[in-house]
């Protein structure tokens, strides 16, 4: 019998650690990142007047960061098995780094909630936003021809308000 069952892993083991050194700053933004959603997180609960302990919140942002290194685990894995088997020019400290960052902005877009929530009183939505978005557009477009803008509104119209998806009774 030969040791290739743990020489293999230990190989693995030494490349992804190299990936995780590299990404040092990265993975301390993140950490800034998870630290500062906690805080505001703590504060918004308190805001709110709900009652939460420590101990659940600490567990919580714990998890989170499993999932995190979870996430770059994954992308190290799939750049290494698919990007590199495909002849793409994808390295494994890319698939870490994209898994990294969808850490961050998992945690960006909790952070911009807790703050839009403590500052301004508004539970944040990202669907509002898109529709603001599209009334701006919407607007500009209808400044260069009115006839387009009123076909881009109401098709768009539709879309947002879900009336396209509604099944016509025969």
């Amino acid at each position: 019998m030969t040791n290739a069952r743990y020489v293999a892993p230990a190989l693995w083991t030494a490349e992804l650690g190299q990936y995780v050194f590299d990404l040092r700053l990265v993975l301390a933004a993140l950490g800034v990142l998870m630290i500062a959603d906690f805080w505001w997180g703590v504060r918004e609960a308190k805001l709110d007047g709900k009652h939460f302990s420590d101990s659940k919140a600490i567990r919580r942002t714990a998890n989170k960061f499993g999932d995190y290194f979870t996430y770059a685990l994954i992308g190290y894995f799939l750049a290494s098995a698919i990007g590199v088997r495909l002849g793409w020019c994808v390295s494994g400290q890319v698939g870490v780094l994209i898994g990294l960052g969808i850490g961050a902005f998992c945690e960006l877009d909790s952070l911009v909630k807790h703050i839009a929530y403590i500052q301004f009183h508004v539970r944040f939505s990202w669907k509002v936003v898109f529709k603001y978005i599209l009334r701006f557009i919407i607007s500009l477009v209808k400044k260069k021809n009115a006839d387009v803008g009123e076909a881009l509104e109401d098709s768009l119209d539709d879309v947002i308000k879900g009336n396209n998806l509604k099944k016509e009774e025969p």
